[in-house]
């Protein structure tokens, strides 16, 4: 039995299903693009379970355009994908065993982190990442929103972030807040701006880029990210996009109105702002005790 390599194997795959009038659309295409970036030329034999996992886990962190990650039904896209290309190598006697692959189903759970493991996933991230990390959940902005955030945008003496145009998801202009520790955060990056203006003679635009760069960074939840999420023993599904919903989660548990929230966040609508803010049985334990002690009962 000859080795074959997935590439080939995907390409081959691809081509049976043309013959057979079932030529991928455009999703299944997305999905095999993705599988090939990872895959690459590895041969069909060392795809066992172990690399299953290691797959897994890799699309549950890879970020979309939004900064969000693959839902569970995306994720589920591209392993059954997998599974029937596996299935044909091995009928076409390319591969002596299909590994288990396992198909998650059920939709994923928007997940929201406790302050104990913000805290312990900074102890694990680079400084550059820490401060962004910082003034994502004191003003739940977007990723993009975060690391392209220009220095005209600021307003107010550094109070404001004024966002529109395509700057936003949804094309709705909206304006941050900034508390006090925030503004302080961002008149440290102005003043390191600055310094590196007076040395080298330009000045870059983005407030968080890197030193020596003028363009925004994007590699925010790269392999730097992952290990330090994998370090905190946090879930591997925890990305940029985790800490939006944490800033949601975190401001409904204090008591912040859905409306305000709604404000603050830029959502469009109030079921978004539902779905971004968790709230457990211990934060309805709480509430329920909110009346106590307003009037002599009994």
């Amino acid at each position: 039995m000859g080795v074959m390599s997935f590439s080939e194997a995907a390409e081959r795959y691809e081509r049976k299903l043309s013959d057979k009038g079932r030529k991928p659309d455009a999703n299944k295409r997305s999905i095999l693009k993705r599988l090939k970036e990872r895959i690459g030329d590895l041969p069909l034999d060392e795809i066992d379970r172990m690399y299953i996992d290691d797959l897994h886990a890799w699309l549950a962190t890879k970020e979309t355009r939004t900064g969000g990650t693959y839902s569970v039904s995306t994720i589920a896209g591209h392993l059954a994908y997998l599974k029937a290309m596996l299935r044909w190598a091995n009928e076409a006697g390319k591969l002596e065993k299909v590994p288990v692959i396992k198909v998650p189903k059920g939709r994923q759970r928007h997940q929201f982190l406790e302050p104990k493991e913000v805290e312990t996933l900074k102890d694990e991230l680079d400084p550059w990442r820490r401060v962004l990390v910082d003034f994502a959940l004191a003003t739940g902005l977007r990723k993009t929103n975060c690391t392209h955030l220009r220095w005209d945008q600021l307003e107010k003496d550094y109070w404001e972030i004024c966002i529109e145009g395509e700057d936003t998801k949804n094309g709705n202009k909206f304006r941050a807040f900034l508390d006090e520790e925030t503004r302080e955060l961002i008149l440290k990056r102005l003043a390191r701006t600055n310094q590196l203006e007076e040395e080298f003679g330009w000045r870059s635009e983005f407030v968080f880029a890197r030193d020596h760069s003028n363009k925004p960074s994007t590699n925010v939840c790269s392999d730097g990210w992952r290990k330090a999420v994998a370090r905190a023993g946090l879930p591997p599904e925890t990305c940029f996009h985790t800490l939006r919903h944490t800033f949601a989660s975190w401001h409904a548990r204090r008591g912040t109105p859905i409306e305000m929230l709604q404000e603050l966040g830029g959502w469009s609508t109030l079921e978004q702002v539902k779905k971004y803010s968790h709230v457990g049985d211990d934060d309805k334990r709480r509430a329920s005790r909110a009346l106590q002690g307003m009037y002599k009962r009994g």
